[in-house]
């Protein structure tokens, strides 16, 4: 439902990558305090355009506190470059809750997840949260050298098969019940922004760890 973001054109993004990497950290104060920390980047630009320009990076870092009952509060403070703009710093509250042995509710930054445990190897899930994107445009089109920012609030719900500690594979199906687009021209001023229609998703993923 998108149409009308930059001047002359309707598609404005036609392939996108993004590559991105990271670490965190975990360390024990005590038997009741964790601090945690993480540190990243990512590189998401268009075909065609310029890698080095669309490069970003993050960083967080906070402190958790576990209940007698396996409930983890905490806060957090997060923060992040961004193309042609202002670094980005919020806060926000943590949980990690394992209600049962087959119940949990955790978030990872603005996501909350809840899970149930149907067998050992099969869990089932449903999250949703805010999710933010941005991609550096190429140099020859629409917008030269502009980045593209992708706002969303999305929800799904599907299953992940752990046959061992290293593999894991998920699907899942949900819909993006709010998208905001933004198109910033090669300096940063703001050349059109408009609401996307909800749209369904499907997700299938593997990881493994090592």
């Amino acid at each position: 439902g998108v149409t009308s973001l930059a001047p002359g054109t309707d598609v404005l993004l036609d392939r996108a990558t993004s590559v991105g990497f990271g670490g965190q950290l975990f360390v024990p104060i005590d038997d009741r305090w964790t601090a945690f920390g993480g540190a990243g980047g990512s590189w998401s630009y268009e075909e065609d355009a310029d890698v080095s320009e669309g490069l970003t990076a993050s960083g967080y870092a906070g402190a958790n506190y576990r209940f007698d009952n396996g409930l983890k509060l905490g806060l957090a403070i997060a923060g992040g470059s961004r193309l042609e703009d202002d670094a980005r710093i919020f806060g926000f509250p943590t949980i990690d809750w394992q209600i049962n042995d087959q119940w949990r509710l955790r978030n990872t930054g603005p996501r909350l997840r809840l899970s149930y445990k149907q067998s050992d190897p099969l869990t089932l899930f449903a999250v949703g949260g805010w999710e933010s994107r941005e991609y550096r445009l190429d140099d020859d089109g629409p917008v030269p050298d502009g980045v593209l920012r992708d706002d969303r609030i999305a929800i799904e719900a599907g299953a992940e098969w752990t046959p061992s500690r290293q593999i894991v594979i998920s699907g899942s199906i949900g819909a993006v019940v709010y998208n905001e687009y933004e198109v910033l021209d090669s300096s940063g001023d703001e050349i059109g922004e408009e609401d996307a229609d909800v749209a369904l998703r499907l997700r299938l993923g593997a990881s493994f760890r090592f």
